[in-house]
Formats: structure tokens, sequence, C-alpha cells
């Protein structure tokens, strides 16, 4: 909760925006539209995907995108995140 609130936080401080940041679902103005160009129309999960990489635990909530940083969140059970930083 509280990397949430930081990055929450970082997002409204930074002053500057630049073209291709997203900053909240749906985008800047709520309606999901892009004006970048040359985007694809369909993907799998080899095609068109430039990069990937797993995320622990269910996201549901938009990518928000700063100064060509991304930021995701997840939620992970509070039972597999005691499991992962206990020490054995």
């Amino acid at each position: 909760m509280k990397l949430a609130l930081a990055l929450s936080l970082a997002v409204c401080l930074n002053g500057s925006l630049h073209a291709g940041d997203w900053l909240e679902f749906r985008g800047n103005t709520g309606q999901g539209l892009s004006d970048a160009k040359g985007l694809p129309t369909t993907w799998s999960t080899e095609d068109n995907v430039v990069w990937k990489t797993p995320i622990e635990g269910l996201g549901w909530s938009s990518p928000v995108i700063v100064d060509g940083q991304i930021y995701l969140t997840t939620a992970v059970s509070p039972d597999a995140y005691k499991s992962q930083t206990q020490t054995p």
C-alpha cells in the first residue's frame, strides 16, 4: 500500500509531461484513446510483443507511463507475501 501511495504521489508531483505519458486509467483524457501513429491492431502472445516480464499476483489496473518508465500494480495475497518474506 505504501508503494502504491508513493507511486501515486510521484506521478502527481511530476510537473513535466511527455508526449508518451499515460498517467491514468484509459489515458489522460479518460477515453482510452491515443494519438500515436503506426500502432498494431492485433497481437498475440508472440506477435507485436516488444517485451514481456512475469508479474507476480493479480493485476487489474491500467499501466501508467511517465518519462519512459512503466508502473504497474498487482495484488498478492497476504499469505503468499508472508511466505516469501519470512526467513527459514
